[in-house]
């Protein structure tokens, strides 16, 4: 069904369900309307707020806009989805890689360089980091929830 409505085509088709008594209406993109405030360049910057761990609405504040003009984009636009998607998995990668190292358990080397009056000394430290309970919990709780209750 093509109607008329104010002077303009209104795109919407009219069909029916199995029953041939439940109308489906669906519509199509129009042309008119305020245009989008969507830049190319926002795909990038989607991907560097979700790897720094930005949530939803903090991109939106950032980018100046609403949250659910943030959503919109993510639905509509393919690339901006894409790269919102890579970043979360790869921060997300980056805190499971984290929390496995804080469960296992982990050895760490620092180097302290210090000034004194008769020379440069670089003074090596080994710490270690014991495995943490927590941590294996929580590891262990989202890896195999049937068997970690």
């Amino acid at each position: 069904m093509n109607c008329v409505l104010n002077g303009e085509k209104d795109n919407s088709e009219v069909t029916f369900d199995k029953d041939k008594k439940t109308p489906i209406i669906s519509y199509h993109l129009r042309t008119a309307g305020r245009p989008s405030k969507y830049n190319k360049e926002y795909s990038h910057l989607a991907f560097q707020f979700a790897q720094s761990g930005l949530r939803q609405c903090d991109c939106a504040r950032l980018m100046g806009v609403s949250l659910s003009t943030f959503k919109n984009w993510l639905k509509h636009n393919d690339a901006f989805a894409v790269e919102w998607k890579r970043g979360c998995i790869l921060a997300d990668a980056e805190v499971a890689r984290a929390l496995f190292k804080l469960a296992v358990g982990f050895e760490e080397k620092t180097i302290r360089i210090v000034h004194m009056d008769d020379g440069t000394y670089r003074i090596k430290k080994y710490r270690i980091y014991p495995p943490n309970l927590r941590a294996c919990k929580i590891w262990l709780r989202n890896r195999q929830p049937q068997l970690w209750k």
